[in-house]
């Protein structure tokens, strides 16, 4: 049965330490969103709040300035969500990379 190198075994290692974090840096990573959304939410009601946003408009209660502002950040809000989609999708790339050199580890333990 063959064994595995140097570079396997160091790059298992370095992997199971960050599985072994995540669970803790994923916990408080939500946790900030969630606050920084309660806190948008609550200070900022325009930008979080749609049923604020909806009565202002039926009651004709939203400054041009306000609008000015919503009207310019659409855009790049739009532009920000294609471009966090594109960063899952090359982390994506990044993580079926690590499942292939797994695989080939498996597979020269294996022979």
């Amino acid at each position: 049965m063959k064994k595995l190198s140097d570079n396997d075994r160091i790059f298992l290692k370095k992997r199971k330490r960050l599985v072994a974090m995540w669970n803790t840096v994923a916990v408080v990573m939500l946790i900030g969103l969630v606050a920084l959304f309660l806190w948008i939410f609550f200070t900022s009601p325009y930008f979080a709040n749609p049923l604020y946003v909806a009565e202002a408009l039926k009651q004709n209660d939203i400054e041009a300035s306000v609008m000015t502002v919503s009207t310019i950040m659409l855009p790049v809000v739009v532009i920000m969500q294609f471009a966090t989609v594109a960063v899952f999708i090359v982390f994506g790339f990044a993580i079926f990379a690590n499942e292939k050199r797994y695989l080939s580890m498996i597979e020269n333990l294996s022979d």
